[in-house]
C-alpha cells in the first residue's frame, strides 16, 4: 500500500493549482480550489480521477 505522503506528492505534482488534506481519522481526502471549490473522496485514486474530469 502507498503511503498517504506519497499520494499527496502525486496530487500536488498533477494539479499544482490545488491544495489537499488527507484526513485518515474520517477517510477522507480532500482537494482544494480558491474558495468554493472543493472536491472529496474516499481514496486518493478516486480524487485523482475526479481532478482529471475537471480538467
Amino acid at each position: 500500500m502507498t503511503p498517504p505522503s506519497v499520494w499527496l506528492a502525486r496530487l500536488r505534482t498533477a494539479f499544482p493549482t490545488w491544495g489537499f488534506v488527507h484526513d485518515p481519522g474520517r477517510g477522507v481526502w480532500t482537494a482544494v480550489r480558491g474558495r468554493h471549490e472543493f472536491v472529496q473522496a474516499r481514496s486518493a485514486i478516486e480524487l485523482y480521477t475526479a481532478l482529471e474530469g475537471r480538467r
